[in-house]
Order: C-alpha cells, then sequence, then structure tokens
C-alpha cells in the first residue's frame, strides 16, 4: 500500500489519466534484494522494476521513472485498446466503456 505523502508525488497515470496510483514492493527471489515498481489501480499500466538496497533510494528512483515517462498518444491509445480488449473489461460495461471513451478522446486530440 501506498501512503499519502507518497502518492501526491506520483504524476497520474499518463495511459488513463487515473490519479490512483500505487508503489508496489517485493523482493527478488535471485538475489534476494527488495524491489519496487509503480502501477496504475485502474488501467494496470506499469512502470519498470527497481532493485534496490535502501527502502528511500528506491522510493526516489521509481517515483522519478514513472514521473518522467511519457507514453505517446499513439501508445497510449494502444495501450487502452489492448486494456479494453482483455476478457475481463469485455464483461464489466463500466470499464469497457470508460476505456472506449478514453480512446475516442485520445483519437479527437490527434485530428
Amino acid at each position: 500500500m501506498t501512503d499519502e505523502r507518497i502518492k501526491e508525488e506520483l504524476n497520474p497515470c499518463p495511459f488513463c489519466g487515473n490519479e490512483t496510483i500505487r508503489i508496489w514492493s517485493g523482493m527478488d527471489n535471485e538475489d534476494k534484494r527488495s524491489t519496487y515498481r509503480v502501477s496504475c489501480s485502474y488501467c494496470g499500466a506499469s512502470g519498470p522494476y527497481f532493485k534496490i538496497n535502501t527502502k528511500d533510494w528506491g522510493l526516489e528512483e521509481v517515483k522519478t521513472a514513472w514521473n518522467t515517462r511519457a507514453a505517446e498518444r499513439s501508445a497510449k491509445i494502444e495501450a487502452l485498446e489492448e486494456c479494453r480488449d482483455k476478457s475481463e473489461y469485455k464483461m464489466n460495461p463500466e470499464m469497457y466503456r470508460f476505456f472506449t471513451e478514453r480512446i475516442a478522446e485520445l483519437k479527437e486530440e490527434g485530428e
């Protein structure tokens, strides 16, 4: 779970615009180092994994990676279409409609 202070430092998802962003932590089984990753709780987009030795250093790196990545409009559309077409979203009309509307917005921006 991501504490409120860290959440305020994370930009919205570059793909769907959702502001519910989480930092996940885990342990690499091979070298026993902690790992961190940021992901969008709505569309599932995620940043890279970081293997780190100290908690503070890893959090800064993962926040910077998430906040500085930028997706081209076509890459955003492609990622949203992929998410929309997943079977679990096809079964959920609200999620399917969300992705379809966001795709339409991005396509309109490019015209």
